[in-house]
């Protein structure tokens, strides 16, 4: 791919220009609008006659200065382009065009078959991604590129897009977050799992549900930068199978340690029921007032060995039995308001 030179450039650039004000066509493009690429299709054939900056990897030379486009559009030949110096626009594709121009190894291919849509006019520029195109050298056995494809091959993490709000919104949800187990399984993968999560979602948020937010994945997920708006994510704690269990009151201490609860739990949640002595795991949680997330917020019940009728007519003999457990929610005072 080659650059006109400026003089023939400009020539051919004012040549439309004159057609186009002898039709009366020139009107001002104003910078809100869409580009009209196919009107410049012949005065500008080459990509980079206007976009000079992008095979260098120079964002700032991304899009041509008004100047640029006044050459043709100014002075006695037309009136002045409105048209106003463009920012590059924030992406969240992990792509350079130079860096594949070097992996090419060759000539690069017409820009066209990256940017305009199959079967359109060579120069009718799409604001979408052509994903047929990627697709071409990065195919893989993906049923689905937003669930099973590796993300970070192709994107960068969201806190180092500059998307804003509505931007982060609009971010589509992959098929498999729409499931009752997503919220529970959806960590399994620990750091290989973040770095995909990274792609739509800052450390930030994940602090809204997670009260251990320090753990190794989460923290290998970028924060967001200072300014950056993020949409509320309210904290949500489905219940486990394992917590499903008959069972699981009684036998939760012998599993309990920081990493299997402190995703939702804090040490608040353990005194809710444990009176002192504590359990020595329990000075491992973080506290309630530490972290951001509000934690589960337990609530004091029954086990269900206390349920039946005749439980206050042999509680005695249970609570002098080997292993009794007694003390883990009731203290001294407690049986003396009786006894």
């Amino acid at each position: 791919m080659t650059s006109i030179a400026p003089p023939l450039w400009g020539a051919l650039l004012c040549a439309m220009a004159l057609g186009f004000a002898e039709a009366g066509s020139a009107a001002p493009v104003p910078q809100e609008g869409a580009f009209p690429h196919v009107r410049h299709e012949d005065a500008t054939p080459l990509c980079e006659s206007c976009h000079e900056g992008v095979l260098e990897d120079d964002p700032m030379r991304f899009y041509p200065a008004v100047d640029r486009c006044n050459e043709c559009h100014g002075g006695d030949q037309a009136r002045e382009d409105t048209w106003t110096d463009r920012e590059p626009r924030n992406s969240n594709l992990h792509f350079r065009h130079g860096v594949h121009l070097q992996l090419l190894g060759a000539a690069p291919q017409s820009c066209a078959a990256c940017h305009v849509p199959a079967e359109g006019p060579s120069i009718a520029v799409s604001d979408e991604v052509q994903l047929g195109t990627c697709w071409n050298c990065h195919g893989n056995a993906n049923t689905d590129h937003m669930v099973d494809a590796a993300c970070s091959g192709c994107h960068v993490p969201l806190a180092e897009t500059g998307f804003g709000l509505a931007r982060i919104q609009a971010l589509a949800m992959p098929a498999d977050h729409d499931s009752d187990t997503w919220p529970i399984s959806h960590g399994a993968g620990g750091l290989e799992a973040a770095s995909r999560c990274a792609t739509c979602h800052t450390s930030d948020q994940c602090a809204s549900c997670h009260v251990d937010a320090e753990r190794e994945a989460i923290a290998a997920i970028p924060a967001a930068p200072e300014g950056m708006e993020l949409p509320p994510i309210e904290a949500s704690y489905p219940t486990p199978e394992s917590h499903e269990d008959d069972n699981w009151l009684g036998a939760h201490g012998g599993l309990a340690s920081r990493e299997a609860c402190a995703t939702c739990h804090t040490q608040n949640d353990c005194t809710t029921c444990h009176v002192t002595p504590l359990p020595d795991v329990m000075a491992t949680l973080p506290r309630r007032g530490d972290v951001t997330a509000p934690g589960v917020g337990l609530v004091r019940g029954r086990p269900s060995s206390h349920e039946p009728s005749d439980f206050i007519d042999r509680h005695g003999a249970l609570a002098e039995s080997e292993g009794s457990t007694c003390e883990t929610c009731h203290d001294g005072a407690f049986c003396t308001q009786c006894h």
